[in-house]
């Protein structure tokens, strides 16, 4: 209920007496648990879902996996990357608390599979790298399907299987990480 009005309207114009009517409390009741509509906003926040479909995706099949979530994922959920950072964008705060659990949950467990599980892995630097390249891949993707007229030039699955192997070559690429020059 309260998570709907987040992924539906922009956070700005989400006010707490507005969600405690709909869920049939007081605006000072919603205060006094969650201090905030970001203390609220951080509560209902669940990339538990996709953090699912990483751990249980093949190594090899985890940017397929990406991509799929970036092009046909649920755009009302509170799991919802692309959904929460496009009602949010009117609020730093309530970015910050998106982008914060969304590095925690997600960034964690797809580096910890980088590290573990990604060939020729050069250091935590080269996996945190790799990873990062993804997730801003996955997240440029998911902006584009919605802020985009144009879209992208292939639908469904073949969508997913271009974009997925974009991703896939991302995570299984060594980067080149920078050495601090001794001079420095």
């Amino acid at each position: 209920m309260a998570a709907d009005y987040f992924t539906r309207k922009p956070f700005a114009k989400v006010s707490l007496k507005e969600i405690a009517s709909e869920a049939g409390v007081s605006a000072p009741l919603i205060i006094k648990y969650f201090r905030t509509k970001e203390g609220l906003l951080e509560e209902l926040i669940n990339f538990s879902p996709m953090k699912d479909l990483i751990c249980e995706a093949a190594f090899e099949d985890i940017g397929a996996t990406l991509a799929d979530d970036a092009i046909n994922g649920d755009r009302s959920s509170t799991g919802s990357l692309i959904a929460l950072l496009m009602a949010t964008a009117g609020s730093p705060a309530a970015v910050k608390t998106v982008t914060d659990q969304f590095q925690e949950v997600i960034g964690g467990t797809l580096f910890d599979r980088i590290r573990d599980e990604a060939p020729a892995v050069n250091g935590d630097e080269d996996a945190e790298q790799r990873c990062q390249y993804a997730l801003a891949m996955y997240t440029g993707l998911g902006t584009v399907l919605v802020s985009y007229a144009r879209g992208i030039p292939s639908e469904g699955a073949d969508a997913v299987k271009s974009y997925g192997a974009h991703i896939q070559r991302v995570l299984e690429t060594p980067t080149e990480v920078p050495v601090a020059d001794a001079g420095d």
